[in-house]
Parts: structure tokens; C-alpha cells; sequence
């Protein structure tokens, strides 16, 4: 699963970490969010904690809340990533 920031403001189970199974990610369409619904609903597998993840990801302004928090404050500057990275290169690899 893709590393996220831990927040009060997700408290409970993260919607991806339990929409796991369903093939829904960050990187998945609305539409695909949609259906999955019905999937899941025929095959009773809508316990409500599925449906709190579900309704975390179904619409765009709940969906941009829970993906923020995919978001690495580290990683905004890449410049400065990549001189880290380049440095980190280099002492591990200093012999």
C-alpha cells in the first residue's frame, strides 16, 4: 500500500488499506470508485466499515481530503530531495 501521513483527521482505518481487495487506488477513476459499490454490494461484502471507507473515496471533495494525506511534505522541494538523495549516495557509497 502507498505510504501516507498519519493524521487526527483520518482516524479511522485508512479507505485504501480496506478497499485493498477491491482493486481501488489513488490512482483509480471516479467511475471505477463507483462500481465498485454494486461489486461489492452483490457479493454482501458492504460491512460498514467497507462502506465508511467507500464513502471516504466516492466523492471528488471526501477523495481529495483522504489523498492529501498522500501527499510527502519532503518531496515538494526536489531540488533539495535530490541533493539529499545525492549526498546519501555518496556516504554509502564513501569505502
Amino acid at each position: 500500500m502507498v505510504p501516507r501521513i498519519p493524521h487526527p483527521w483520518c482516524p479511522d482505518a485508512y479507505p485504501y488499506e480496506v478497499l485493498e481487495g477491491t482493486g481501488i487506488t489513488p490512482q483509480s477513476s471516479h467511475v471505477e470508485v463507483l462500481d465498485v459499490s454494486l461489486e461489492l454490494q452483490a457479493a454482501d461484502k458492504m460491512s460498514p466499515e467497507v462502506r465508511r471507507a467507500w464513502d471516504r473515496v466516492r466523492t471528488p471533495m471526501e477523495r481529495l481530503v483522504t489523498d492529501f494525506f498522500l501527499y510527502h511534505p519532503e518531496l515538494s522541494v526536489p531540488d533539495e530531495f535530490v541533493r539529499q538523495a545525492w549526498r546519501d549516495f555518496l556516504n554509502e557509497n564513501a569505502d
